[in-house]
């Protein structure tokens, strides 16, 4: 079928997106369901029964379009990095989804960096930990609740979540795998490095390449929905997906993804190992070139909070007052790490800094220096 469509499912960290696109790339049909997120202190969690609620919405809409829903030959879905959700034996949700920008896990993830079996892998892969990745929030979940651990025979990011309640398969995809620090060479997890730190893998999804068909549309969700059972295909987190659709090939080619947070990747020959652990590389094309990449930890993110905390207004009155203060902010300079910071710093006890400020120092140069 010429005219067919796939349906991409997206979970932000603002909202849940349903994009029906050609095999053109052009998007015939797109709705959305605000999220919300419960942040207080280094914690940092949504409700996976909202997402859930939202995406059967979602499907719903698709599926009363006659127009659409007859067109719809796959799907696939994205969320988050990270986003981690425990579910029991009869899949119910033990907990909130643990978001990326949750900080909780820092004393894990320290203690991970810390490990010799870390370091090993460390020093041939050029990893580098932080406490937003699916790792740390594990071993996080399993001291810090450990009841919670033990009820929880499936455990999955986001996206693997996602794909559960499409498909009812439990998975992880490979760039995910990359979260729990396994080798680019290997097609499984650390065994060593969970061991060591107790923890079981069985209780992960099984791991799926980037592309990779999962299973088909359940089909009570069809049946409520409309759609068809066409097959759901596994991708990855959301700016892993980006730069899949970007469909980099060339040494030098690069991107930026700028949303709530911003990553950039360059694509190189060669695999880069930083010593300071900065950047670092991920395989690309089944390891034919690498993408050399980091992410900051807020971009988007803290112009929304400066939006509300600094200017009070909406964003054509941000965008009045960094005019009205013009080049250099009066003199004010401001470190934007307001939920820690990723590359190049990766320092989650980072915090947000206004520097320069002086007796004449207006909001609109705080707003100017946000900007800038």
């Amino acid at each position: 079928m010429t005219d067919g469509l796939i349906l991409v499912i997206d979970l932000g960290t603002q909202s849940i997106r349903g994009t029906a696109v050609d095999r053109r790339g052009n998007i015939v049909f797109t709705t959305s369901r605000p999220v919300a997120t419960d942040r207080e202190g280094p914690r940092c969690e949504q409700d996976p029964a909202a997402w859930e609620r939202s995406l059967n919405s979602i499907l719903e809409e698709a599926g009363a379009l006659k127009c659409l829903g007859g067109r719809i030959q796959g799907m696939v879905a994205t969320g988050t990095l990270s986003g981690l959700v425990c579910l029991d034996s009869e899949g119910r949700v033990l907990r909130p989804a643990i978001m990326y920008g949750d900080q909780r896990s820092r004393p894990q993830a320290e203690r991970i960096r810390a490990m010799d079996v870390f370091q090993d892998a460390n020093t041939r892969n050029g990893w580098r930990v932080h406490s937003g990745d699916f790792l740390p929030q594990l071993l996080w979940v399993a001291e810090q609740e450990p009841e919670v651990y033990a009820r929880s025979t499936t455990v999955l990011d986001c996206t693997g979540y996602l794909n559960l309640l499409l498909t009812g398969k439990r998975t992880m995809d490979e760039f995910t795998r990359f979260n729990c620090y396994s080798s680019p060479r290997a097609a499984e997890l650390p065994v060593e490095l969970f061991a060591a730190l107790d923890l079981d893998t069985g209780r992960l999804g099984m791991l799926r390449e980037a592309g990779a068909r999962i299973g088909a549309l359940r089909s009570e969700v069809a049946r409520r929905t409309g759609l068809p059972e066409c097959p759901v295909f596994t991708c990855s987190y959301d700016s892993i997906c980006g730069y899949l659709g970007a469909g980099l090939s060339a040494e030098g080619d690069a991107l930026d993804i700028s949303g709530t947070v911003t990553s950039f990747g360059v694509l190189h020959g060669e695999q880069v190992i930083d010593p300071a652990s900065r950047v670092f590389s991920l395989p690309w094309a089944s390891a034919e070139s690498w993408l050399v990449r980091g992410s900051t930890a807020m971009s988007g993110g803290v112009l929304e909070w400066a939006r509300r905390e600094v200017v009070g207004g909406d964003f054509s009155r941000f965008n009045e007052m960094v005019e009205a203060a013009g080049p250099g902010a009066g003199g004010v300079v401001f470190l934007p790490f307001l939920a820690g910071e990723r590359a190049p710093l990766w320092n989650e006890n980072a915090t947000g800094t206004f520097l320069g400020i002086t007796p004449n120092t207006s909001r609109a140069d705080m707003a100017r220096a946000v900007y800038e």
